[in-house]
């Protein structure tokens, strides 16, 4: 993706990011592959 400069991320996690009662590990950690996903693409 980098030496052709263009690419896509397809990520699935997004709404669990936004937290469901008593999932708060399950949440953290997609919250925390959709921060790492916007990091990489940028």
């Amino acid at each position: 993706m980098k030496e052709q400069k263009y690419g896509k991320i397809i990520n699935v996690a997004y709404a669990a990011a936004f937290g469901n009662p008593g999932q708060s590990n399950y949440s953290a950690a997609k919250a925390g592959l959709i921060g790492f996903t916007r990091t990489i693409s940028k």
